[in-house]
């Protein structure tokens, strides 16, 4: 049997290489211990390339009390091995044990997660397991390495001569006030409230309870192996956060449920100035009686370690609004909000002509290219355009409504045709300039073609100074807001 050859091999497995060899090509008498067996997912090798997904069969407590310790206590009894070459081997293996559940422990996997199973967290049975595998005073013989002695008397069950609770009774007992306050789903965007506004709540208590007693790091100076306690103090901490998290999934769609009523669907787009101005009103009242107990800045802010609500970039850009935003992080990614606003009051918008060109239409030049801005009831504003230099301001108001665009054409014969472009609408006058594109010179180019299909085609070119704000006119009341906060 292979229990039989690793009594027969025993004496040239002493060897750390060469144990840890036998026990990867017998699995079934050594099995590892990964992070898939406590449920949590394995480091991505791209992410991680240097991090392992599991402890070696050869170092589990199972293996090492069922195998090792008495094949060990064997040879030094038969003197199949000095002593000291026992010994020797004893302290590299305990040296080699604690590395790989210390590492186990460091590298483990903690994604922020929405898991409202409080008591069924993956990283409680990753603790057990870790615990378990380390009590073995034998291998330590009494002096089991710091961080091994700081997961111990987090993990203690006995009150000793303490006449408070031990500690893992204490974060049991946190742990269940916790999981309550998850599982009340109807109140659970109250305690998110409770939390944001810093009242008291188990959330922030059972945090506090692992930092303080489970896990005390002194600030004031370096501990002992820091990195393995702070490891520690983090993974019993994720069951609460992830707690959280799913309380703060409900927080978000309730907020979204506001959002929608009251912000986005009395706001359907286009919309008129008074329009415009009564939804922003909506948004900055949403913003104080809604959303201001979890934002801050620029998006949402955390409320329990790093947990803030999830919503989408969209939504932030759409409730933000200030120039310190401009560049704000949403999840991770960086995006430029652009913050939209109505231009009041006449703008003007300079066209200086230039030379038009006949694309296709056979023997025809142009004659001139008329243009007309009509503003209400307000006289046209035209320019007519022939050759040479010429240039006209417009005077752009919110009331234009209507864009005329008229090129005549001269055949070789004599015959004269006209071919009109209009523009028409409360934005008549943007969509006229989004019609240009960049062309030659600094100029802008409106492509127009003869509508009774004689196949004349013209380019149009002008040299436009201003239109910014007619464009962000008409950005600010066509721009409709996401319709759900949350992604």
């Amino acid at each position: 049997s292979e229990r039989r050859l690793l009594e027969e091999q025993a004496p040239h497995l002493l060897e750390i290489k060469r144990l840890e060899a036998w026990c990867r090509a017998h699995p079934e008498e050594a099995p590892s211990v990964s992070y898939a067996s406590v449920r949590l997912p394995d480091p991505t090798p791209e992410a991680a390339p240097e991090v392992a997904d599991r402890v070696s069969g050869c170092y589990t407590r199972r293996f090492y009390e069922e195998r090792l310790a008495n094949l060990m206590a064997s040879l030094e009894r038969s003197g199949g091995l000095a002593g000291e070459s026992v010994d020797r081997f004893r302290n590299e293996y305990a040296r080699h044990y604690g590395k790989q559940w210390r590492d186990f422990l460091i590298d483990a996997p903690r994604p922020a997660a929405a898991d409202p199973n409080v008591r069924g967290s993956p990283f409680l049975s990753l603790v057990a397991t870790i615990d378990e595998n380390t009590r073995i005073e034998s291998l330590w013989r009494g002096k089991p390495p710091v961080w091994i002695r700081a997961l111990h008397e987090a993990r203690r069950e006995d009150r000793a001569e303490e006449e408070k609770p031990a500690p893992w009774e204490r974060y049991e007992e946190a742990l269940d006030a916790v999981a309550s306050s998850v599982d009340n789903v109807g109140g659970r965007s109250k305690q998110a409230r409770a939390v944001a506004e810093d009242g008291e709540n188990p959330f922030k208590q059972a945090i506090d309870l692992v930092r303080r007693d489970l896990v005390p790091i002194d600030p004031q100076r370096e501990e002992e192996d820091q990195p393995a306690r702070l490891a520690l103090r983090h993974i019993l901490a994720m069951p609460v956060l992830n707690g959280f998290s799913a309380v703060l999934e409900t927080a978000a769609l309730d907020i979204n449920e506001v959002w929608r009523s009251q912000v986005v669907a009395p706001f359907p787009t286009p919309l008129t100035a008074d329009q415009y101005a009564a939804r922003k009103i909506a948004i900055t009242q949403f913003k104080t009686q809604t959303l201001a107990p979890f934002w801050g800045g620029c998006g949402p802010r955390p409320l329990l370690e790093d947990r803030a609500i999830r919503v989408s970039d969209s939504f932030v850009i759409a409730v933000g609004g200030k120039p310190e935003c401009n560049a704000h992080r949403v999840g991770g990614s960086s995006q430029k909000a652009e913050v939209i606003t109505l231009p009041v009051g006449p703008q003007t918008v300079r066209l200086v002509g230039a030379p038009s060109q006949v694309l296709s239409g056979g023997q025809v030049f142009v004659v001139s290219q008329d243009l007309t801005l009509t503003c209400g009831s307000q006289p046209p504003q035209r320019f007519e355009y022939s050759d040479g230099v010429g240039e006209k301001a417009f005077i752009w108001r919110p009331e234009c409504d209507y864009v005329q665009l008229v090129v005549r054409v001269r055949s070789a014969g004599g015959e004269e045709i006209e071919i009109p472009s209009e523009w028409s609408g409360p934005f008549a006058f943007a969509d006229f300039l989004e019609a240009g594109s960049p062309a030659a010179g600094g100029t802008r180019q409106w492509t127009v073609a003869d509508p009774a299909g004689a196949g004349v085609r013209v380019a149009v070119r002008y040299r436009q100074m201003g239109g910014e704000e007619v464009l962000e006119h008409k950005r600010a009341l066509t721009s409709s807001l996401p319709g759900s906060a949350v992604r």
